[in-house]
């Protein structure tokens, strides 16, 4: 209690001084908060997309990056593509009582993983499996990701393969335009089209409810691409758990292949299967038909995504370290100024009785109420300047995606560094203190 009483009227007798410190912490934690809520945004937002997906196997170009259709669109992927209609070879078919089947050729990756008239999997433990497309377009100035989904019915319960795929699908608005094409007629057309081939029910489009409210987009309304030359009908507006999935637009595969004029090619392929339990087996015997292609489970795609994150915070923490430095620099400074200034006090105490220890836990009061106080103020400016630092994010990519967020882990982390920068910066005075002699504190002249 005598420690903290000395060390409160220090502060305020050495106002100017305490002030300096106390804005060298807030500007070292402001940052910091400020710059990590980028990756712990993007990185908390990631996650919540990824496990509201229905899919248990994704299929990916060879060598993508971590995230090949992740929330940042085209940001972080491959320019590679998965080729549906390369052929496949020859697929073994299971033996019969009364002899083997005919072995079979399928035209197409898609149709050779997804269940047969007879509903037995081609592939075994494969439940269905889609395409997914992707590509970004300009809707008033600002960049908007669309995706392309089959909006066909799924046979097995009548629902859209899209909605089977993306969990928690609500319908704000209008309606979902389901077709009525079957899986290889989909992806099965024979003669490359581009956008003015679409028919009416191909060229339509759904909006996830964050990015129409952004851009005041109404049901029935049609959005034009004057560079394309192209109208897509905006048939219904949805919404998401997952709070990217709302930033998104979402069209037909086809629409999507005709646009990006990557005819019989997706992003990736998603997989669902029948045993979750079963899902190496299954990845095993994909890779022996299609090697060329990578298979990653919810998890590892999921992980191999953190993992790129992971780069992204320590970039920014090695530019908030800069701060850092400086605040703890600042915050030794001011400590050390004030003990060289206070030795006669020191050896004062010492010669009335009062140990080291006790001069040591006033030193150390003092700047940790300093560090407390610039820490505290630092979390209040980080949040401010998060705001600031995700509108200039999105100024710059022209997207309108909210990549930043404050979470509980990440203030909590502002906290130590605030109590790091205190407790450094006290270290050389109390060395100081503990080194010094009562004799030659009291003969002590500045």
């Amino acid at each position: 209690m005598v420690a903290f009483s000395l060390a409160k009227k220090n502060i305020i007798r050495k106002q100017e001084r305490s002030l300096l410190t106390i804005i060298g912490v807030i500007l070292a934690v402001g940052s910091f908060v400020a710059l990590l809520s980028i990756a712990e945004g993007l990185s908390q937002k990631i996650a919540n997309e990824l496990k509201s997906r229905n899919v248990d196997i994704y299929v990916l170009p060879s060598g993508s990056s971590s995230l090949p259709t992740g929330p940042v669109g085209v940001i972080g992927s491959s320019s590679d593509d998965i080729d549906v209609y390369r052929p496949l070879p020859e697929v073994e078919k299971a033996k019969e009582a009364k002899g083997d089947k005919p072995r079979k050729r399928h035209g197409n990756i898609i149709s050779f993983l997804n269940p047969s008239d007879s509903r037995d999997s081609r592939v075994p433990n494969v439940k269905s499996a889609i395409g997914v497309a992707r590509f970004q377009k300009t809707i008033k100035g600002r960049n908007v990701i669309f995706w392309g989904l089959p909006f066909t019915s799924n046979d097995f319960d009548g629902k859209s393969l899209f909605s089977s795929y993306m969990n928690g699908m609500k319908i704000e608005n209008g309606m979902f335009p389901t077709e009525s094409n079957g899986i290889d007629d989909i992806y099965g057309c024979s003669t490359e089209r581009g956008p003015s081939d679409l028919t009416d029910n191909e060229a339509v489009l759904i909006a996830g409810k964050s990015i129409a409210n952004e851009l005041k987009m109404q049901t029935e309304k049609p959005i034009t691409f004057k560079k394309d030359g192209l109208k897509l009908r905006l048939e219904g507006i949805v919404s998401f758990p997952a709070e990217f999935q709302n930033y998104f637009c979402y069209v037909p595969i086809q629409t999507a292949m005709a646009i990006n004029g990557t005819h019989g090619k997706v992003s990736e392929i998603w997989i669902q299967v029948e045993d979750k339990g079963k899902i190496r087996e299954t990845i095993k015997f994909l890779r022996k038909y299609m090697p060329e292609l990578d298979f990653k489970t919810s998890d590892e795609y999921l992980g191999s995504s953190a993992e790129m994150l992971r780069y992204a915070w320590l970039l920014e923490f090695a530019i908030a370290l800069i701060g850092i430095l400086i605040a703890t620099t600042a915050s030794m400074n001011t400590m050390l100024m004030s003990t060289f200034e206070r030795i006669r006090e020191f050896g004062a105490l010492r010669a009335i009785g009062a140990n080291r220890s006790t001069i040591a836990s006033m030193i150390m009061t003092e700047s940790m109420i300093l560090s407390t106080i610039g820490g505290v103020a630092g979390i209040i400016v980080g949040l401010i300047g998060s705001i600031f630092l995700d509108g200039a994010v999105q100024v710059v990519f022209r997207t309108t995606l909210p990549m930043a967020s404050i979470t509980p882990g990440l203030i909590l982390y502002a906290l130590l560094l605030s109590v790091f920068i205190g407790v450094t910066g006290a270290i050389f005075p109390i060395i100081i203190v503990y080194r010094m002699e009562i004799i030659k504190a009291l003969k002590w002249d500045i």
